[in-house]
């Protein structure tokens, strides 16, 4: 089998929870590259921008951009997440960030500048990039695509653990309520829309742990390298 000359892009998309985060974490482990999550600068744009009505946003967006500053910033083999200078990357998850940040990556004028930051940011690295529009709109040409899914239950149970550890007291009924109609959000997004390309590989991880699923697709990486 042939090596492939760095640098490579491995995208991987798939619905809220469903791994996808710490999956590419596990891949880029092995591959010895870093994890650009693509979400958690849509998260940042929450956090920026919690006390402004979501209607009202779109018109504000140039003057933000002017204004604050968003950098992501290698460390080692980690990606840390900097909004203003301020190292914003633990805040991330907190809930009402995660109600919230669907109705923000809907703004068009604050994709494009997310995906801006991503591609340039590659250009520095190999990377394998997780999030909306990963194999869509940000890297339709990666070496790999894959999206991932994991079965409803199982990805509102790992959110909810998630969310218990740091002390939230949410549901499991309520977080499912939330979740749903996150879901149906993602998939009406016009072409930002949630959705499996034709060349995506198809990794259903329900019945799989991090670590396999990351392995079948560091493996599916190396045998497309070897028809390059």
């Amino acid at each position: 089998m042939s090596e492939r000359s760095l640098p490579f892009v491995i995208a991987i998309d798939g619905p809220v929870a469903a791994g996808k985060d710490t999956v590419a974490d596990l891949v880029a482990e092995q591959l010895h590259t870093i994890h650009v999550n693509s979400g958690a600068l849509y998260r940042m744009w929450t956090l920026l921008t919690m006390d402004m009505p979501v209607e009202d946003l779109a018109g504000h967006v140039p003057h933000l951009i002017g204004s604050h500053t968003f950098r992501l910033e290698r460390r080692e083999n980690r990606v840390l997440y900097f909004l203003d200078e301020q190292d914003v990357t633990a805040r991330l998850h907190e809930n009402a960030i995660s109600v919230r940040v669907s109705s923000i990556s809907r703004i068009p004028s604050i994709r494009t500048h997310v995906n801006g930051i991503i591609r340039q940011f590659a250009g520095t690295s190999s990377l394998i990039i997780d999030g909306r529009d990963a194999t869509t709109i940000i890297f339709p040409d990666a070496d790999l695509k894959v999206y991932l899914d994991t079965a409803f239950a199982i990805r509102v149970q790992r959110r909810l653990t998630q969310l218990q550890l740091k002390g939230n007291t949410i549901t499991f009924d309520e977080l499912a309520e939330q979740m749903a109609e996150r879901d149906a959000s993602d998939r009406e997004k016009g072409i930002y829309s949630l959705t499996k390309t034709d060349d995506a590989m198809y990794l259903d991880a329900t019945e799989l742990s991090p670590r396999e699923a990351a392995s079948s697709i560091v493996a599916a990486f190396h045998e497309k390298v070897g028809e390059l």
